[in-house]
């Protein structure tokens, strides 16, 4: 689905969290069913992985439905917001940063001498690194011009109840993951993924990835 209008991107991050949701949901009424203490605590585990799965996957999808949304409208370097700017000189500023001869200099400084008045080159995703931290999930908040505070207190959260347990189950390595845990757990990644949703949609409407933003009321 090509991402060309705010109805558009609305649709398809509503749709990309839903399916998410129904699975998830799905798992976690076999789990609360389960007949047997070991069945349910093999269920519990085998949650905890797709869980991060559906965490990675949608804030992956999510930014780049955004990315797609911004490239759709073709605005000039200089049209864009600050964050959006960095991203489209993004190539330049790494190579930059990969030498310290000067043609790197130089390319850089004629990207903002010559070439603000063209196309704005929107990168088509945004990394997770495989492993989506709370660090990582703070630079892509950043790059995407996004407001990180509502999520500042879920670091520890993001970092030792789901990232570090996803990693010890996909290791092979046996934790335990007690039910009202997981429920928790679930939960709030839950409303994590539809924060950031929400978030998306609002710097949609109000034009944050531009130079001139909508005033918000």
């Amino acid at each position: 689905m090509t991402v060309r209008t705010a109805e558009q991107a609305s649709d398809a991050l509503a749709a990309d969290l839903i399916w998410r949701r129904k699975e998830l949901t799905a798992l976690r009424f076999l789990s609360s069913k389960a007949r047997q203490p070991d069945e349910q605590r093999s269920l519990l585990r085998a949650s905890v992985p797709l869980l991060y799965a559906h965490w990675e996957g949608y804030i992956k999808r999510s930014s780049a439905v955004y990315l797609e949304f911004v490239a759709w409208q073709r605005l000039r370097n200089n049209e864009l917001s600050a964050h959006f700017l960095a991203l489209s000189a993004r190539a330049k500023l790494r190579a930059v940063q990969s030498s310290e001869r000067i043609v790197g200099h130089l390319t850089l400084t004629n990207f903002f001498l010559n070439e603000m008045t063209k196309r704005g080159d929107i990168p088509p995703s945004i990394s997770t690194k495989a492993n989506l931290s709370s660090t990582v999930l703070r630079e892509i908040f950043l790059a995407l011009g996004l407001e990180f505070s509502e999520f500042s207190t879920k670091a520890t959260l993001i970092d030792e109840k789901l990232v570090s347990r996803r990693n010890t189950v996909a290791h092979g390595e046996y934790v335990v993951v007690e039910e009202a845990d997981y429920e928790d757990l679930q939960g709030q990644v839950l409303w994590m993924l539809d924060r950031f949703r929400t978030q998306i949609e609002n710097a949609i409407v109000l034009r944050r990835f531009s130079s001139a933003p909508v005033a918000s009321r």
